[in-house]
C-alpha cells in the first residue's frame, strides 16, 4: 500500500471513530432526556398527590369533627332527631363545611341512606342508599373512608366527587355516613392549569377500579368512567402498588408521554401525570440536527482531502466523480453547505436556498454578509478573515440571519479552510437552530419555574449532597424549621433530624440515595431551632447530578394528622360520654383476661351492672341530667377498682367490670357490694338553669366466675346478664349465677 493509500486509510479511520462518537453522544443525549422527563413526572405526581392529600385530609378532619359532637341517638334508625337538633347538627355541618375552604356541602345520612341534615339546611329528602361509596362503606366495616366516582351537579353543573366517611353505633355496627362534596375545578382543575407543565401533558386522578375522578385538559365525556389504558397500569392499579412509571401512548388522545402515578397517602385514590415525549425531545432533535452537520462537515472534509490526495494520481475522470459525489452529498444535505473564497460564494446547496428564502438563480450576485443580520456582520466578517488567512483554521460560531423575506433566523455555523488548485477556501455547514434557541429559552424558563415550585411547594423540601448537606431547600421547609434559608444552605441533614448522625444512619443515608426508580416514603421526627420537636411523614428519591449522587427530600408535618389518628383510636375503643372502655375493648380485656387465667390458672369475675330508676330520671330531667349521672356512676365505679381491673359501658346504662386473679366467690362479692354502696348515694345533679337537684337511683348486679360458671367470653356475659336481671326482680344489689354456691 502506498503513502497515499495509507494516509487516506488514516484519514477515513479517524472521521469514522468522531461519526461514531457523535452517534454515541447523541443515544446517550437521548437517553438523558427521557430519564430527566421520567424524574420530573415523579416530582411533579409527587407534588399533585401532595396537594390531593391535603384536600382530602382537610375533609376528612373536618368529617371527624362532625362525628365527634354527634349524640348517640342523633344516628337511630326510625324516627329521624327532632327538628330542633336536626338545625343544631345542620349548623355544625356548615362550619365544618367551612373550615374546609373548598367543599361544596356536607350532609349526614342514616344507616338507611336518609338525609338527616345538611349544610345550612335539614335535608332534601334524597336517600343516598344506592351510592356506591355509601354501599362500600356500609358492606365493609374496616373501610372508614370511601371516595365516590366524579359527577355533574345538578345545579352548578359543575364536576365533584364526594367523600363519604362511616359513623358507628356504640355497637360497632353501621349507623350511617358523613360526607363531603368536593368541587373538581375549585379543588384540583384550577391548581393543575396553573402548573408548568409544557405541550401535550396531562393530570388525572383515578380510583383503584381506575375510573376518572378529574383530568386537566378536561375530557368531559370520560369522567366517570372506566378509562382504557395499559395493562401494566392496570395491573400496578389492581395489585394496590402505591406508584409507578412508563413510557406508554395514551388511550385518550393517542399522543406518547411517560406517565408516572402515585397513591393518595390514606386514600383508595391515585393521581397521575402524563408528559409529552415528543414535547421534550425538541432540544434534542436541534442538538441532532447540528452534530448531523458536524458529521457532514468531516465526510465533506475526508471528500475534499481525498479529491486532494488522489488529484495528482488520478486522472480527471476520477476527479470528476469525486466532485459529482461532494456535490450529491451536499445537494442531499438537510443543513446549508457553503464555499467559499476571497471572491465571494463558490458554491451554494439547496439547503442553504431554503434557508434563506432564494431561488438557486438568485445566488449569483449573493455574498454571504448578505445573509447576516447588520448586528452580527462584523462578527461574521472577523470570522471569513480569519478562515481564509489560516489565522483560525477551523471555527464554530452562532449568528442571526436574515431571509429574503426580511425575517430573522438563527444560524450556527461550522467552518474549516482548505487549499484547493493552490488557493484557500472555507467549507461552512450552517444549522437552523431558530427552534432550539426557543426550546433553550423555554427550558431556561422552565428551570426558572421549577426553581420557584421547589422554593414555595406546599411541602418542606430539600436536595442533598452525597454528604448530607443542602444544597437548595424550600421556604415552607425553613419555615418548618426555625432557620433562614441562607442559615440552611449547606448545613447537614442531621442538624434537624438526629437518626442521619449515627452510624446505620448514614448507611441508611447512602442506601436512599441509590434508589433512584421510585420514592422511600417513611416518618420521622424533626427539631426546630428552639429545641421543639414534631412529627413529618418523609419522601426521599436519589438522582445523580454531574456523577455525584444527590438525595431529594419532601416532609410534610402530620402533628395533625397523627392526632386525629389517635382521637380514632380512642374513639373506636373508648365511650365517648364517660372516657371508659366501650364494648369493643370491653370484649377484647375479656378475651385476653380469660386466656392468660386459662394459662396461669387462676379465677376470674365478670360483673353485670344496671342502673336503676335512670330512665326517670332521662324523662324527667332531660338527657343532659341522665348524662351526667352516667358519668358520676362511671367514675364512682372506677374509684373502687384496682389498676388491673377493667369497668367499661357496653350500652345505655349499662356497664360491666373484670375482676382478674380473684382468690374466690367472696372477692367478688365484696367488690360488687361496694359498688351497690357507691351507686346507691345520692347524685348532685347541675342543671341548665343553675340549680342542683339531688337524685337516688341504685343499680342491681349479676356475678358470674370463670371457669366455674363457664370458659367462654359470651357465656360470661350471658350469665352475668341473667343474674342481674333476677337481683333486679328479687330486690336484691347483687347476685351469683343461680348455679353458684354464694348468692
Amino acid at each position: 500500500m502506498n503513502r497515499t493509500n495509507q494516509a487516506l486509510v488514516a484519514v477515513w479511520v479517524v472521521i469514522a471513530a468522531c461519526i461514531a462518537f457523535l452517534v454515541v453522544d447523541l443515544l446517550s443525549s437521548r437517553r438523558q432526556v427521557e430519564v430527566r422527563l421520567r424524574d420530573q413526572a415523579v416530582s411533579y405526581v409527587r407534588l399533585i398527590e401532595q396537594h390531593a392529600s391535603a384536600a382530602f385530609d382537610r375533609s376528612n378532619i373536618a368529617m371527624l369533627g362532625v362525628i365527634d359532637r354527634l349524640r348517640p341517638d342523633d344516628m337511630t334508625t326510625g324516627d329521624r332527631p327532632p327538628e330542633k337538633r336536626r338545625k343544631e347538627i345542620a349548623d355544625l355541618l356548615l362550619r365544618q363545611q367551612q373550615r374546609t375552604g373548598a367543599a361544596v356541602a356536607m350532609y349526614l345520612v342514616d344507616a338507611e341512606g336518609r338525609f338527616i341534615a345538611r349544610s345550612g339546611g335539614t335535608g332534601n329528602g334524597v336517600n343516598v342508599s344506592e351510592r356506591t361509596h355509601f354501599q362500600t362503606l356500609k358492606r365493609e366495616p374496616r373501610t372508614a373512608v370511601a371516595v365516590s366516582e366524579a359527577t355533574l351537579g345538578r345545579i352548578k353543573k359543575t364536576w365533584g366527587v364526594t367523600v363519604g366517611r362511616r359513623v358507628d353505633a356504640p355497637d360497632g355496627s353501621f349507623a350511617g355516613m358523613v360526607a363531603t362534596i368536593l368541587s373538581l375545578d375549585e379543588n384540583f382543575t384550577n391548581f393543575y392549569s396553573s402548573l408548568p407543565l409544557g405541550k401535550d401533558s396531562a393530570i388525572t386522578l383515578r380510583d383503584p377500579e381506575n375510573r376518572l375522578l378529574v383530568r386537566h385538559p378536561a375530557v368531559e365525556a370520560k369522567l366517570g368512567q372506566p378509562v382504557a389504558t395499559s395493562g401494566w397500569i392496570r395491573e400496578r392499579l389492581l395489585a394496590g402498588d402505591a406508584e409507578g412509571v412508563i413510557t406508554i401512548a395514551s388511550n385518550i388522545d393517542g399522543i406518547e408521554r411517560v406517565f408516572a402515578f402515585h397513591r393518595l397517602s390514606g386514600y383508595p385514590i391515585y393521581a397521575a401525570i402524563g408528559l409529552s415525549l415528543d414535547a421534550a425531545l425538541a432540544e434534542w432533535r436541534s442538538e441532532r440536527n447540528v452534530l448531523a452537520a458536524g458529521a457532514l462537515l468531516l465526510l465533506l472534509a475526508g471528500l475534499f482531502i481525498t479529491v486532494v490526495l488522489r488529484r495528482s494520481q488520478r486522472a480527471d475522470q476520477v476527479l470528476a466523480e469525486s466532485e459529482a459525489r461532494f456535490r450529491g452529498l451536499a445537494e442531499q444535505s438537510l443543513v446549508g453547505i457553503l464555499l467559499y473564497a476571497a471572491e465571494g460564494i463558490q458554491y451554494i446547496n439547496p439547503g442553504c436556498y431554503r434557508m434563506f428564502g432564494y431561488a438557486q438563480s438568485e445566488s449569483k450576485d449573493l455574498s454571504l454578509l448578505d445573509l447576516v443580520a447588520e448586528k452580527d456582520k462584523a462578527q461574521v466578517a472577523e470570522a471569513i478573515r480569519d478562515r481564509l488567512s489560516g489565522l483560525v483554521p477551523q471555527g464554530h460560531y452562532a449568528f442571526q440571519g436574515v431571509r429574503k423575506d426580511g425575517s430573522a433566523v438563527e444560524v450556527e455555523i461550522f467552518s474549516s479552510r482548505m487549499s484547493i488548485a493552490g488557493r484557500p477556501v472555507a467549507i461552512a455547514a450552517l444549522v437552523d437552530i431558530t427552534e432550539r434557541k426557543r426550546a433553550e429559552e423555554a427550558l431556561a424558563n422552565e428551570n426558572a419555574r421549577n426553581r420557584m415550585l421547589l422554593r414555595h411547594a406546599s411541602d418542606g423540601v430539600c436536595i442533598l449532597d452525597a454528604k448530607g448537606n443542602v444544597l437548595d431547600v424550600s421556604d415552607v421547609l425553613c419555615n418548618m424549621l426555625g432557620y433562614t434559608r441562607e442559615a440552611m444552605l449547606g448545613m447537614n441533614v442531621s442538624h434537624w433530624d438526629q437518626r442521619w448522625a449515627t452510624e446505620e444512619g448514614k448507611e441508611e443515608f447512602k442506601r436512599l440515595q441509590r434508589i433512584t426508580t421510585h420514592t422511600t416514603t417513611f416518618e420521622t421526627r424533626y427539631r426546630r431551632r428552639d429545641g421543639t420537636m414534631f412529627d413529618v411523614e418523609t419522601n426521599s428519591i436519589g438522582f445523580e447530578f454531574d456523577a455525584e449522587p444527590m438525595l431529594f427530600l419532601s416532609s410534610r408535618n402530620i402533628t395533625a394528622r397523627k392526632s386525629a389518628q389517635e382521637q380514632i383510636r380512642y374513639q373506636a375503643h373508648y365511650d365517648a360520654l364517660t372516657g371508659i372502655p366501650n364494648r369493643t375493648l370491653f370484649y377484647d380485656r375479656l378475651t385476653q383476661g380469660i386466656g392468660l387465667a386459662k394459662r396461669e390458672r387462676y379465677e376470674l369475675a365478670l360483673l353485670f351492672l344496671d342502673l336503676d330508676k335512670f330512665k326517670a330520671v332521662n324523662d324527667d330531667l332531660g338527657h343532659e341530667a341522665g348524662d351526667e349521672v352516667l358519668r358520676i356512676a362511671a367514675a364512682r365505679i372506677r374509684g373502687l377498682l384496682r389498676e388491673s381491673d377493667t369497668v367499661a359501658r357496653i350500652g345505655g346504662d349499662e356497664f360491666t367490670v373484670i375482676l382478674p386473679r380473684i382468690s374466690g366467690r367472696e372477692d367478688a362479692a365484696e367488690v360488687a357490694a361496694k359498688i351497690v354502696d357507691a351507686l346507691a348515694a345520692p347524685f348532685q345533679l347541675s342543671m341548665v338553669n343553675g340549680s342542683v337537684r339531688e337524685v337516688i337511683i341504685g343499680c342491681s348486679v349479676g356475678i358470674s366466675i370463670f371457669p366455674a360458671d363457664t370458659e367462654s367470653p359470651d357465656g360470661l356475659v350471658v350469665a352475668a346478664d341473667a343474674a342481674m336481671y333476677e337481683a333486679k326482680r328479687n330486690g336484691l344489689g347483687f347476685r351469683f349465677r343461680a348455679s353458684s354456691k354464694l348468692r
